[in-house]
């Protein structure tokens, strides 16, 4: 149930990898939301689409482009891979949740943008969110978990 698209453009390594944190976020997922019965489409290599790791909820797809500021095209950062992923299966699983004018309205965006990064916290309880992502930061920002 996880196609990556351009797998013939990154190490076997990290196709390993990718696909075996796909797996555990998807596992995650179906635990506590339901099954998943819509492939996950993973994008990466040098003709990914986009400016920015992401998903895109047209085509439905998470996009790691290739970028100078990322490392191994923030294939290395799980937080992230995560994080993205939340997006894709929350879009499939729950699609009056993601929809065009849902994801314009800032409140909603914010809303979605906390729970991916607390599914990705929830897979890897650590202080930071999105280590190994960037070649300029050691990490993308602290997570603050004090009540």
């Amino acid at each position: 149930m996880i196609q990556i698209l351009g797998s013939q453009q990154i190490s076997r390594e990290q196709l390993q990898r990718l696909r075996r944190t796909a797996e555990e976020a998807v596992a995650f997922f179906e635990q506590h939301f339901g099954p998943v019965e819509t492939p996950l489409k993973i994008d990466v290599g040098p003709d990914s689409p986009g400016l920015t790791t992401g998903y895109n909820l047209e085509s439905d797809t998470i996009s790691f482009p290739q970028s100078k500021q990322l490392v191994n095209q923030g294939l290395d950062s799980v937080d992230v891979i995560d994080h993205e992923i939340f997006h894709a299966l929350v879009a499939q699983r729950f699609p009056h949740t993601s929809t065009p004018e849902k994801m314009k309205d800032p409140d909603g965006l914010r809303l979605h943008e906390g729970l991916a990064d607390y599914f990705a916290y929830k897979l890897h309880p650590d202080r930071h969110f999105g280590e190994n992502y960037r070649d300029d930061k050691e990490y993308l920002r602290e997570y603050n978990t004090e009540m």
